[in-house]
């Protein structure tokens, strides 16, 4: 950092630390959301498996309203917790930044989602697309273990440990959720 000015530190590029506060604490918070929204796609997947569906049609809509579902509570819980913290009503423009920041909950959906609308569309079969959702939710949970572990300047060994037991969490979840639907 080279100078203050305004009270503002900026680095050698002309960005402020409060700008990279603000940076770090939105991928913070998008990495979040798209975690909780892959286990809750995870989670809707085992129910799904529980369940005797006939198309892909079908489980798109378990997973897309699933997903939708959770994103507009996360958001809600969000919002109340503002108003309770800082005691005072949540402007719009707040309850439009936290469904903008709860968003990735449901874009964890995505992949799923297309691969169910594959096996509606007779490409593969829907038990190989919830199938393949299983392994592509699994995947992004260990790239995001692996992402958070490598900038908390882990060493080798602790990336693949945090990996592995950021992972084991999530299905740990996961199997209890299908545990109790099952």
């Amino acid at each position: 950092m080279d100078e203050a000015a305004g009270g503002i530190v900026w680095d050698d590029r002309g960005v402020s630390e409060h700008h990279a506060v603000d940076s770090e604490e939105d991928l913070a918070e998008e990495l979040q959301e798209f975690v909780y929204g892959t286990i809750t796609v995870l989670v809707a997947i085992g129910a799904i498996n529980g369940q005797k569906l006939t198309s892909g049609r079908n489980a798109i809509v378990i997973i897309l309203g699933t997903a939708l579902a959770t994103w507009l509570a996360h958001t809600f819980a969000a919002v109340i917790g503002i108003h309770v913290r800082e005691r005072r009503p949540v402007t719009r423009q707040e309850t439009v930044t936290e469904f903008r920041r709860s968003w990735r909950v449901v874009t964890a959906a995505f992949p799923a989602t297309v691969a169910c609308l594959l096996a509606e569309l007779g490409v593969f079969s829907l038990r190989f697309a919830l199938g393949a959702s299983i392994v592509m939710g699994v995947i992004a949970l260990i790239i995001v273990a692996i992402f958070a572990a490598t900038r908390s300047s882990f060493t080798g060994w602790g990336v693949v440990a945090y990996a592995a037991g950021a992972t084991s969490i999530g299905l740990l979840i996961v199997a209890i959720e299908i545990a109790i639907h099952h």
